[in-house]
This record gives C-alpha cells, structure tokens and sequence, in this order.
C-alpha cells in the first residue's frame, strides 16, 4: 500500500536537506576549496566526452561508458558552468532525498523514512559529492529513481520508466555497472 507524504513531511525534508547542504557545503569548502570542485584525474574525460556530445560526435574511449552522465554534463556546460553544474547536483540530491524518504515509506513505515533520510543526508561520504563535477550524484538519483519506479504496480507506462531509468543507471557513472557489460 502506498502511503502519501504530507506537506509537514516534504517542508521537513526541505528543511533538513537544506542545512546538510550548507553543513556539507561549509565541509568542501574548507578541506577542498570553493565548490563546485572539479575531478582532478577523471575531469579531462568528463569534459572531452561532454564536449563531443555537444558537437555530436559519439564520445570515444572510456566516455561511451557514461554516456548518460555526458547528456547531463554537456547540458551543465552549456549553461553558466560550473555553477549550473553545482545546481543540478544539489536539486538531483534533494529529488534523492525525497525519493529515498517515498521508497522507506512505502516499503517499512514512517520511522523507518525519518531515520533513512537522516542518514542519507548527514553521510559525509555521499553528501561531500554534490559539491564535486563528479557523476556520484547524478548516479545515485538514477538508481533511486529505478528503485521507486520497481516499487510500483507494474504497467506498459511504468515499465518503460524503469527500462529508461535502468538504462540511465548502466551507464551514468565510469567504472560503475556500465563498465562491466563492455
């Protein structure tokens, strides 16, 4: 059954993904730098295979393997990079938010929900990546989102989501499961 999430339910969720971002923010910014922060080693392949999209070109190797996150990448450098590419990463992270907090409701029950939102939010290893030019983010809307879809009664509409989305997930992130189908 599915349970509905409240207004008091999404402000909350609001509120506390809003400190965790300036908490996290605060964080990169001291030990990193000024975010957005840019992948050192993988940035040059990012950014060649964001570029060759641009120009429609089929990225060459190791790029064809995150073709997805090069869809999203090219669409920040398009637009007042690198801060577009910071906003993107921070509104993916609060969609993450509320669908990690649907998925547990819908799945366990509401403390269940509050407990996995806090320790999604407040995880320094996956909330520090929102503030880097890295596909963490992106990669773990995608894999919530195919999750939350698998958690609805399945239909021709539903399954084509879960097709796209499961598509997206394969190959959003280098060296994640993309890599291995090579």
């Amino acid at each position: 059954m599915f349970r509905k999430i409240t207004d008091k339910s999404y402000f909350i969720i609001l509120i506390l993904w809003l400190i965790s971002s300036f908490v996290f923010f605060y964080y990169v910014k001291v030990r990193y730098g000024e975010p957005p922060i840019y992948g050192n080693i993988d940035w040059s392949r990012y950014f060649n295979g964001a570029n060759s999209i641009i120009s429609l070109q089929w990225p060459e190797w190791p790029s064809k393997f995150y073709i997805f996150y090069l869809l999203y990448l090219s669409l920040s450098l398009k637009f007042y990079f690198p801060l577009s590419s910071l906003m993107f990463n921070c509104f993916f992270n609060l969609l993450s938010s509320y669908l990690i907090f649907k998925i547990t409701l819908n799945l366990f029950n509401i403390r269940a929900a509050w407990i996995s939102i806090i320790i999604f939010l407040f995880y320094p290893y996956v909330q520090m990546w929102v503030y880097f030019i890295q596909p963490v983010s992106f990669f773990s809307f995608c894999i919530l989102l195919v999750t939350f879809l698998i958690t609805f009664k399945l239909n021709l509409r539903i399954s084509i989501l879960i097709l796209i989305a499961g598509l997206m997930v394969l190959s959003a992130r280098p060296n994640g499961i993309g890599i291995y189908l090579s």
